[in-house]
């Protein structure tokens, strides 16, 4: 990779579309879209996206005869990375404690939700990893839910530009918890928790669960004030909400 050469109000381009350079500093480009649209991202993996882009438009890409090999080897060496780490968790959670109780011994479906989100609401981070190339997408989503401009630097917020078959963002909770109080949590149908290196702390990585909480007022980054979260839960629920609020008052661990 050649050393960055942008050019502050120089036009330059990634996967995303043309933007224009606003402003350099600190390892970081702030960049505009001809939507108006701005964002931060670091200097060597958006220059390298625009070498790219001028490699292909100049003709300088690999032999033809040899990308399909490449390209396998890539595959294969993601399906091996991918099957490396959904499995490593299973084995590390299996000598640990256990990660999701059962059978549950709080309420069922909406219910046990909005119980979830008052517990959450006292006390947890969302966090949201993404590709340079998916911020712009995962910005606008963050807009729909909020009703806010997503910024950066903004807390809980990861870009990166390192290699990756995933597409999109990547969104999670991380809390605290016991095993005793996990067994009365729902993060719906198919998730799971896993218990993070840090004793009695725990992460559920789920788009659609986080996404319901950025909805009801809860944001990426640490949320400590159940409050305001409150008043986005339906009056039926109410009671369900402050029940976790009560359940994580009386966490001990």
């Amino acid at each position: 990779m050649s050393d960055p050469g942008f050019v502050v109000g120089g036009r330059y381009a990634n996967t995303a579309g043309e933007y224009t350079v606003m402003d350099i500093a600190d390892g970081a480009v702030r960049i505009r879209y001809a939507s108006g649209f701005e964002m931060s991202l670091p200097t060597q993996g958006l220059w390298a996206q625009w070498e790219a882009i001028l490699d292909q438009r100049l003709g300088r890409t690999a032999a033809p005869a040899k990308e399909p090999a490449a390209r396998a080897t890539r595959a294969a060496t993601a399906t091996r990375s991918t099957t490396a780490t959904r499995t490593a968790p299973a084995r590390a959670t299996a000598t640990r404690e256990p990660a999701a109780p059962k059978p549950k011994k709080g309420a069922s479906g909406e219910a046990a939700f909005f119980t979830t989100v008052g517990y959450l609401a006292m006390g947890c981070d969302l966090i949201c990893a993404v590709a340079g190339r998916d911020y712009p997408a995962m910005a606008q989503r963050y807009k729909i839910h909020t009703g806010r401009n997503l910024s950066t630097p903004h807390a809980g917020l990861d870009i990166h530009e390192r290699p990756t078959h995933r597409m999109g963002a990547e969104l999670s909770v991380r809390f605290p918890a016991s095993a005793e109080t996990l067994g009365f949590l729902d993060f719906g149908a198919g998730a799971t928790v896993e218990p993070t290196d840090e004793p009695h702390q725990y992460t559920v990585n789920r788009n659609e669960f986080v996404e319901r909480l950025l909805k009801l007022g809860l944001d990426l980054g640490p949320n400590t004030d159940p409050w305001p979260v409150r008043e986005h839960v339906p009056d039926t629920h109410k009671v369900n909400f402050d029940r976790g609020i009560t359940l994580r008052r009386g966490l001990r661990l």
